[in-house]
């Protein structure tokens, strides 16, 4: 009844009530449960036919995936840090963090060591430790950031102090697991990348394997972490959150399942779960895009509301006609009311 009262009296001024950002949140959510049902039946595909997995050495493809992550990650990174200096969410500074993290190691394990003529074989233990511990920092900053749903009052100049520290802490951690990749222990075996050394031609070939039993463990808990958070992202979505993030974690926490079969990053193969952290790049790339989108039509309505109401307000002092007085008063109504709309429940 009190939801009615309020349509009655704002009608007049062209404020609608509706639920049509129910609506939005609903067709959002479909899209995101539907794309978990590709992903599982695309997966379990793979899992019962071996054949359908891919895998085939390519240096140079390999090469600029990881410039690709390392590219798209650091544009997260400031556009994460930029809503967050607007917003104050604390989702929006763990994503700042996370995927500055994600683009140190692509960089360091990626790029760095291979230009430097460092080939795959004298760095994998080091490069695989390096992917778990990152890809962990991740997983545990979004799921802060998902917790922490309400805004703090973190000062700025705190908030680069704490984002500066996750990444000189990745970037520790990442030289110092190359310099003392000797004393690391095993988590690959020889047969997981000797094929993929030693082989030049780019013939698929069987499914990567000899890992350890400590290399399961730890690829499992961090794939069990990412679909955790997947899972958590997915609910977000209906409460407001953006789809295309959620798409693209989903993607993410899908790879690393795959990761626990093809377990060795930042190698010269191209495998399934390679093409799958691609497509999770490019949806951040469309999550960037929607976020520019976002941000223009905001300083639009912004923009059209501030002149709206400096018009209502200097119009009785320019002229006293009704009928200037009422053409400027439904002009401010009308943009106010985009930023009226109550949702009935």
């Amino acid at each position: 009844m009190a939801a009615r009262n309020v349509a009655a009296r704002l009608a007049p001024l062209g404020i609608g009530i509706g639920s049509s950002g129910d609506e939005r949140a609903g067709g959002a959510v479909r899209l995101v449960r539907a794309w978990w049902l590709v992903l599982g039946v695309s997966t379990l595909l793979l899992v019962l036919d071996p054949s359908l997995r891919v895998t085939f050495r390519h240096d140079a493809l390999s090469f600029t995936i990881d410039t690709f992550t390392a590219l798209v990650a650091t544009m997260v990174a400031f556009v994460g840090l930029a809503r967050y200096v607007f917003d104050r969410r604390p989702l929006d500074l763990a994503i700042a963090a996370a995927f500055s993290a994600v683009a140190v190691s692509s960089l360091w394990f990626g790029l760095i060591l291979p230009f430097k003529g460092h080939p795959f074989h004298g760095s994998a233990s080091a490069a695989l430790y390096g992917w778990l511990f990152t890809r962990f920092v991740v997983v545990v900053l979004l799921l802060l950031g998902l917790v922490l749903r309400t805004p703090d009052r973190m000062p700025l100049r705190r908030a680069e102090l704490w984002l500066a520290g996750v990444v000189l802490l990745v970037t520790a951690v990442d030289v110092g697991l190359w310099y003392g990749r000797g004393w690391l222990p095993r988590l690959l075996g020889r047969d997981a990348w000797a094929p993929l050394i030693f082989r030049r031609d780019p013939i698929t070939i069987p499914i990567l394997a000899g890992q350890t039993e400590l290399g399961i463990v730890l690829e499992s808990i961090v794939a069990l972490l990412y679909c955790w958070l997947a899972v958590r992202l997915t609910a977000a979505v209906r409460e407001g959150e953006n789809a295309w993030l959620a798409l693209s974690l989903i993607t993410a926490a899908v790879a690393e399942v795959q990761f626990v079969f093809y377990p060795a990053p930042f190698h010269p193969a191209i495998t399934t779960a390679d093409f799958l952290w691609l497509v999770s790049y490019l949806l951040l790339l469309v999550y960037l895009g929607s976020q520019f989108v976002r941000a223009s039509s905001e300083a639009r309505r912004q923009q059209a509301r501030t002149s709206a109401l400096l018009a209502l307000s200097q119009t009785p002092v320019v002229s006293r006609d009704p009928a200037l007085v009422s053409e400027a008063a439904s002009r401010a109504a009308r943009v106010v009311a985009l930023e009226a709309r109550v949702a009935i429940e």
